[in-house]
C-alpha cells in the first residue's frame, strides 16, 4: 500500500481523504474497517500516523465537524436506527470527552490519578458519554507497571544460577501454568511444550538464554499460538516471581506502598476490560443503551465483521449477542472466571454481585486461616485478580456517602486498574438545608478521591492480604487528616487558600454540565 518512497498510494489517499490540504480521516472509514483494522493502520508511515492522531467527527448534533483523538468514537450511535434518525454527541457531551481525555492522559506514569468523576446534570447522556470514552480506547490494555527490582543484579545472579541444576525446579514453576492448559485443552501441543522445557531447563553447557529477558522471549514466541495470551501472561508472572527472589538488595522496596501495588498488580492478569459497576436497577438501562446505540460487531474479533459475541458481558445474563430484553437477570449464575473476562470489552456487574463475591472472599480468608492455605491467591473473587483497564462506578456517590466505608466500598476500592471513574448527577448528597451539608460534602468528596487513588487525599492499594488492614486504616486516616487540614478546615473558615485548593483539586477530576449552562434542542414528539 506504500511506494518505496514511503508515500501513501493514490487509491490509500482517497480512501482516508489525507493530502496536502486536508490530513484528517473521514468518518465514513468506520463503514468499511472493523477497530482491530484501524489500530493496524498506524504503522503505514509516519505521514499516516501524524494524520491519524486527529479524526474527524461529523455527527455532532450542532451539525459542526470537530477534530478528536484517535481512533474517535468507533461504533457510538452508528447502529442502523441510529443512523436512520441523525442520532450523534452533543458538543456538551463532545467537550466531556475532550475533558476525560485530559483526565486520563495528564500524567501516565504508573500509580498516577487517570480519571476523575463524570458529574453530568441527569438526563445530559452521561451513559453515552462513558461509553464513547470506552470505544475511544477499545482494545488498549493498562500500562506495565515500573520493573521494581534492579535488573543488573538479577542478571548477575542469573549467570550463576543458569549453571546451577537446582534452578531447574523454578524454571519448570514457571512454566507450569502452559503445561497446565495444555494438559486439560491442548493435548496435541504437550510434545512442543516437552521440547521447550527440555531445552530451557539449566543447566545451560552452552550460550543459550545468557539473560532473564532471553529466557522469558524464547518461551512466548514458542508457545505463542499454542496456548492463549492469558496463559502467557501467567507465565510472564512467574517469571516476575523468581525475578523478584534473585535481587536481594531491593527488598526493601516491598515495605513501600508503591512498590507493594507494583509486586500486586505485576501478579494480576491485564486486560483491556472496561467493568462497569452499576446499581442492580440499571442493569437493564445500561444493557438496553448499548444494545441500542452501539454497533457492536465494530468491536467483534471475528474475520467476515459479522459475529458480535466476546464484545460486552452481563453479570447474572451472558453475552448481550445472545440476551433477550428485558433481561432475565439470574443472580445465581456464576461468574465467569478471569480468564474469560479479560476477553471482553466491557463487563456489566451489579452491585449485588460486588456483596457477593465480598461474602465469599470473607469466607474464604476464614477458611484460608484455618486450614493455612495461601492467604494472597485462594480468597481472591476473579474480578480481584485482573488489572482492570478501567473501573467505571455508576450512581459511584454511593462509594462517599457513609463515614465508615462499607464492606462493597472496600471491596471495590481493592479492585486494581489503570483508570477510574466514578459517574454520579449528585456527587455529594444531603439536606441542602442542614447547617453541616458542606462539611459532609466534603468528607464526601474525599471519600471519591480515596477510590480515585489520589496521590495525597487518597491512597493507594497494597493489595488484598488481611494482615495489612490495620495499616490501610492508618493511611486512610493519614490522608483524611490532610484534606481536613488542607481543604476542608480552611474552606469551613473561609480561609481562601482552602477554597483554591478546593477549587485546584475539582478542576483536576470533575467533568460536569449543568443543564442551564447548555442549549440542547427541544425534544421532538413523534405521533
Amino acid at each position: 500500500m506504500m511506494s518505496n518512497q514511503g508515500k501513501h498510494s493514490p487509491l490509500l489517499d482517497l480512501f482516508l481523504r489525507i493530502n496536502t490540504n486536508n490530513s484528517r480521516i473521514d468518518s465514513s472509514v468506520w463503514d468499511f474497517l472493523s477497530i482491530q483494522d484501524t489500530y493496524k493502520l498506524r504503522v503505514l508511515s509516519k505521514s499516516t500516523r501524524d494524520a491519524l492522531e486527529k479524526v474527524e467527527y461529523n455527527r455532532c448534533r450542532d451539525g459542526t465537524d470537530y477534530l478528536v483523538p484517535f481512533p474517535g468514537f468507533p461504533g457510538v450511535l452508528l447502529t442502523p436506527s441510529d443512523v436512520k434518525n441523525g442520532a450523534g454527541l452533543f458538543t456538551h457531551q463532545l467537550a466531556s470527552l475532550k475533558a476525560m481525555h485530559k483526565a486520563e492522559n495528564n500524567d501516565t506514569q504508573f500509580g498516577a490519578l487517570r480519571g476523575g468523576i463524570l458529574g453530568d446534570a441527569p438526563g445530559l447522556g452521561k451513559t453515552i458519554t462513558m461509553l464513547a470514552l470506552i470505544a475511544s480506547t477499545a482494545g488498549c490494555k493498562p500500562k506495565e507497571p515500573d520493573e521494581f527490582y534492579d535488573n543488573e543484579a538479577i542478571n548477575e545472579h542469573w549467570k550463576i544460577m543458569r549453571v546451577n541444576p537446582v534452578f531447574r525446579e523454578e524454571i519448570l514453576k514457571s512454566l507450569k501454568p502452559i503445561r497446565d492448559f495444555i494438559n486439560v485443552n491442548n493435548p496435541k501441543g504437550y510434545n512442543l511444550f516437552r521440547e521447550v522445557a527440555e531445552f530451557a531447563s539449566p543447566p545451560y553447557s552452552d550460550r543459550r538464554f545468557p539473560t532473564v529477558g532471553a529466557f522469558e522471549a524464547f518461551v512466548t514466541s514458542k508457545m505463542k499460538g499454542t496456548v492463549p495470551a492469558s496463559t502467557i501472561d501467567l507465565f510472564r508472572m512467574k517469571v516476575v516471581a523468581f525475578k523478584a527472589g534473585l535481587d536481594k538488595r531491593n527488598r526493601r522496596l516491598f515495605n513501600n506502598p508503591i512498590g507493594k501495588r507494583m509486586m500486586l498488580e505485576r501478579n494480576l492478569i491485564p486486560a483491556s476490560t472496561n467493568l462497569i459497576i452499576v446499581p442492580d436497577a440499571l442493569l437493564e438501562h445500561w444493557a438496553e443503551q448499548i444494545r441500542r446505540h452501539i454497533k457492536i460487531e465494530v468491536f467483534a474479533d471475528s474475520i467476515d465483521g459479522h459475529g458480535c459475541e466476546g464484545v460486552v458481558y452481563i453479570d447474572g445474563v451472558g453475552d448481550i449477542s445472545t440476551a433477550r430484553f428485558p433481561l432475565n437477570h439470574n443472580s445465581s449464575k456464576p461468574m465467569l472466571s478471569q480468564f474469560e473476562l479479560a476477553n471482553y470489552l466491557i463487563v456489566l456487574v451489579p452491585f449485588s454481585r460486588i456483596e457477593e463475591q465480598n461474602y465469599m472472599r470473607k469466607r474464604r480468608r476464614n477458611e484460608d486461616v484455618i486450614l493455612g492455605t495461601d492467604l494472597s491467591t485462594a480468597s481472591r473473587s476473579p474480578l480481584l485478580r485482573l488489572r482492570w483497564f478501567r473501573i467505571i462506578v455508576d450512581e459511584g456517590h454511593e462509594l462517599g456517602e457513609h463515614e465508615a466505608a462499607t464492606d462493597v466500598t472496600n471491596f471495590i476500592n481493592d479492585l486494581a486498574s489503570e483508570r477510574r471513574w466514578v459517574m454520579s448527577g449528585t456527587p455529594t448528597t444531603g439536606d441542602e438545608d442542614s447547617p453541616d451539608f458542606t462539611a459532609k460534602g466534603l468528607d464526601q468528596l474525599q471519600r471519591l478521591l480515596l477510590f480515585l487513588r489520589h496521590p495525597k487525599y487518597g491512597m493507594s492499594c497494597d493489595g488484598q492480604d488481611p494482615s495489612v488492614k490495620h495499616k490501610r486504616e492508618l493511611k486512610k486516616e493519614l490522608a483524611k487528616s490532610a484534606w481536613n487540614d488542607d481543604v476542608k478546615i480552611p474552606f469551613l473558615n473561609k480561609i481562601e487558600s482552602g477554597r483554591e485548593k478546593l477549587y485546584k483539586i475539582l478542576h483536576e477530576v470533575m467533568v460536569m454540565h449543568k443543564k442551564e449552562d447548555i442549549n440542547l434542542p427541544k425534544p421532538i414528539f413523534k405521533q
